[in-house]
């Protein structure tokens, strides 16, 4: 079974999704300044201001499945968000 602590990339996703999720709650300005596409990503791929499925990984994981370049374009679209809201260095919670 899929769960946050189940892989790397599962710690990560979850970091990640977190992150979002505080950022749009008290920061969403960031979001605004983001082009229509990168939102539309981060909210296919994150989840962002979305309903969560029961198992957010099983989701993760076929969605890949169906779109492989989702993916990359969410970390793009993660690392511009970033460098919006001035975070230099994103830290993981297991790295």
């Amino acid at each position: 079974m899929e769960t946050a602590t189940s892989s790397t990339e599962n710690r990560r996703y979850n970091d990640e999704s977190n992150f979002l999720d505080g950022l749009y709650e008290f920061h969403p300005e960031f979001f605004k300044q983001l082009t229509e596409q990168e939102r539309e990503v981060l909210q296919t791929y994150y989840l962002v201001d979305s309903d969560v499925p029961d198992n957010i990984f099983v989701y993760r994981h076929e969605l890949i499945q169906r779109q492989p370049h989702i993916e990359n374009e969410a970390h793009q679209a993660f690392s511009e968000l970033l460098k919006l809201a001035g975070v230099e260095k994103f830290q993981y919670s297991h790295d």
